[in-house]
């Protein structure tokens, strides 16, 4: 199991003093801070959170929580612990059963060393117990969200995001649970499915110096936060709302995202289609990625045999929205 990187223990005490009292092997500062912020374990009282992702630079992190209901005999001066795993690969449903494993027999045990053991033979052969790599299917991982779901979530807004996402535009996805803001935003990959990349996401983020300003370290990314303060910042493109059911085109990308005519009807026909319950979602893909790709070739096709320019772009005198459609998309598929 070549992607799993890392395994920590975070434990919240008594005192409600919170550290990461154990890894192997041994990561970097940064991420001993990020894991702990985003154990949340501080927040067990009111607001547990028994399993969550993210992701950390080229880093993703699955952590898994545990609150005890009475006094532990085997940790008697802890109230919650968390097991983090860190990997290189976006496979939630793998990496919560491996994390709930270590996190019983840790509660159990009360000593680092039995994980351990656990944790070298998943490393080195993939399997342990009851849990083995080869159960997990990746492609279920991908599509564990409904994209039918979203689109009846949003209703033909949904073409906002779809058109941000084909830009390589930043989203913010927003609610004050992060249940929900996980479930929908692994979902949004989906829509530009011709590029099957996971890697644009950044689950959860938390709003501090570090986490932000890795978070604008990259760009084209979908974000998901819990804290409603996100609103008061600038770097975002598209802010989703899941507690309003709405989605906001941000200031600084006022003018920019603007649907076409041809994109509204295409949103129109995907939502019909959905609404009536005729499609899959494995259709729906099916239809968006093969207009993303009409799409594309359209622009490869403006130059023929030469070298796309943006001189050639603006040539054709298109209406403003399509022109700035087309130079972005062109940018983000590396066609200019």
């Amino acid at each position: 199991m070549e992607a799993l990187q890392s395994i920590s223990i975070i434990e919240l005490d008594l005192q409600d003093d919170l550290i990461v009292s154990w890894t192997y092997p041994s990561i970097s500062e940064d991420l001993q801070q990020i894991i702990a912020q985003r154990s949340l374990l501080k927040e067990q009282n009111t607001n547990f959170q028994e399993f969550s992702f993210s992701k950390f630079q080229s880093t993703w992190i699955y952590i898994y929580s545990y609150a005890f209901k009475k006094e532990s005999k085997s940790l008697p001066e802890i109230k919650a612990f968390s097991i983090a795993l860190l990997a290189q690969e976006f496979h939630p449903e793998k990496y919560k059963a491996l994390a709930k494993l270590l996190s019983k027999t840790y509660r159990r045990k009360g000593n680092p060393l039995h994980i351990l053991e656990q944790y070298l033979s998943v490393f080195s052969q993939g399997k342990w117990d009851n849990f083995n790599i080869s159960s997990f299917d990746r492609a279920k991982a991908l599509s564990a969200t409904s994209i039918n779901e979203i689109i009846t979530l949003f209703g033909e807004d949904f073409m906002l995001i779809w058109c941000a996402l084909m830009m390589k535009k930043n989203i913010v996805v927003f609610s004050h649970n992060l249940d929900e803001v996980l479930k929908i935003i692994r979902g949004l990959p989906l829509f530009v499915w011709h590029r099957e990349n996971f890697d644009i996401l950044r689950p959860f983020v938390q709003i501090n110096n570090i986490q932000l300003q890795d978070l604008q370290s990259t760009l084209g990314w979908v974000a998901g936060f819990t804290d409603p303060d996100i609103r008061k910042q600038n770097f975002y493109d598209v802010f989703v709302d899941l507690t309003t059911k709405t989605i906001e085109v941000g200031e600084r990308a006022q003018g920019q995202i603007v649907l076409t005519e041809e994109q509204k009807s295409l949103g129109q026909t995907i939502f019909a289609a959905v609404e009536s319950g005729k499609k899959s979602d494995q259709a729906i893909i099916k239809a968006l990625t093969r207009k993303n790709k009409e799409f594309i070739s359209k622009i490869k096709s403006i130059s023929g045999e030469n070298q796309l320019t943006i001189e050639t772009i603006q040539k054709l005198n298109l209406p403003k929205p399509t022109e700035i459609f087309v130079l972005s998309l062109a940018s983000a598929e590396g066609i200019l």
